[in-house]
């Protein structure tokens, strides 16, 4: 199929072209949108199993997962210090800020020790074998995936209660559908409704993460009570806001299109 040839050579050289950039120029964005391109690549790789299971989809993953893992890592971080500047005045949590640039700075170590001509050279011959995957698939093929993609979703969006897994599943399953959807069929642009669920489920996570990490630190940082103390205040707060999102989230699903 030509259209997936066109888009796998796209993402190719989106994803290389991010590797290739000087350490000096890594900025959040720069992490964020690396681990967008593995997530487009990851889709590609869930329709390419769906027309053909020989591909061996994990196998084939499995060296990009590594660097989207390890630029989670540090993307997590960079959230989590986005947030402290947000609620928390620069002279205030001096202890634990410097504890958090510092854990940046080892897991950034990490990441760039990953991107080695060797990495490099793996990534490309995973691209190679891709493409007589390619072939093999027609529009009547991607046709099919997308409806059973659209048919998973609406079971999610019908069900009267979604557990906070379920909502983890649901922000996973819509990122395959649209990456997919919208980058494979020219001129599909995603609607405004089904971006505020997505845009919604993002930035719950975001607070999940963040709540998650604060509750680590006030369990085992080494810092003072009084940074603790605030530490606690603000997974309280943003805990409060997640609640609220919940409630955007369960506004947004019957607007959504796709759950007709």
């Amino acid at each position: 199929m030509k259209a997936l040839k066109t888009y796998l050579k796209s993402r190719k050289k989106a994803l290389l072209t991010l590797l290739k950039k000087p350490r000096k120029k890594y900025v959040p964005e720069t992490f964020h949108q690396l681990r967008v391109e593995i997530k487009k690549l990851n889709a590609l790789f869930d329709l390419l199993d769906f027309s053909s299971k020989k591909l061996g989809r994990k196998k084939m993953i499995k060296p990009f997962k590594v660097i989207f893992r390890q630029a989670g890592k540090v993307r997590e971080l960079q959230i989590e210090e986005a947030t402290f500047k947000k609620y928390i005045q620069d002279d205030l949590l001096i202890e634990y800020r410097t504890k958090l640039i510092k854990r940046q700075a080892k897991e950034k170590k990490l990441f760039f020790a990953l991107l080695n001509d060797k990495t490099k050279t793996e990534l490309k011959k995973k691209y190679d074998k891709i493409i007589p995957f390619l072939s093999k698939i027609d529009q009547e093929k991607v046709e099919e995936y997308i409806l059973m993609k659209e048919a998973e979703i609406k079971d999610f969006l019908a069900q009267p209660h979604l557990e906070i897994e379920q909502l983890h599943e649901l922000r996973k399953l819509l990122k395959i559908y649209y990456y997919n959807k919208t980058s494979l069929f020219v001129g599909n642009q995603t609607s405004s409704k089904k971006a505020a669920l997505t845009e919604l489920l993002g930035e719950w996570n975001d607070g999940v993460v963040i709540i998650d990490h604060l509750y680590k630190i006030i369990k085992k940082a080494k810092i003072n009570l009084e940074e603790i103390t605030l530490l606690e205040s603000l997974k309280t707060k943003i805990a409060a806001e997640n609640y609220v999102l919940l409630d955007q989230i369960k506004l947004a699903i019957p607007q959504s299109e796709l759950y007709e």
